[in-house]
């Protein structure tokens, strides 16, 4: 007889080292659809934001959403942390939300390729 365990299935993490003293370890996993969705939707837009592009106000208000969407990222991870956009907003400057995003869309785009039932491994 055949057996499905999902307690076996390997599942694919992004791990992140915090800047913090500790040099805080976390390992993310994959965000809900919906998360994934609105990053991958408005990631254009992230990367390539210039700050002349906007008001101060649509500036500000863009960089709550950024903050905010890194935050949920992050809280997406094994170890059981959470964060919110003040967190973020302490830890990081826009350049670390930009590296943080390009990464994390690559783990996506690589996860999401890989991801079939026959590529995982099932023990």
């Amino acid at each position: 007889m055949r057996e499905l365990n999902f307690n076996n299935l390997k599942k694919d993490y992004m791990r992140v080292v915090l800047a913090d003293a500790a040099q805080t370890t976390l390992d993310i996993k994959m965000a809900t659809k919906e998360t994934i969705t609105e990053l991958l939707g408005n990631y254009s837009q992230y990367i390539n934001l210039k700050k002349t592009d906007l008001t101060d106000l649509d500036y500000q208000e863009v960089m709550t959403d950024l903050y905010t969407l890194c935050a949920t990222l992050l809280s997406y991870n094994r170890q059981g942390k959470t964060f919110t956009a003040a967190n973020v907003k302490e830890m990081w400057d826009e350049d670390d939300l930009t590296y943080f995003l390009k990464a994390y869309v690559a783990f996506v785009n690589e996860t999401v390729r890989s991801k079939n039932l026959l590529s995982r491994s099932i023990q």
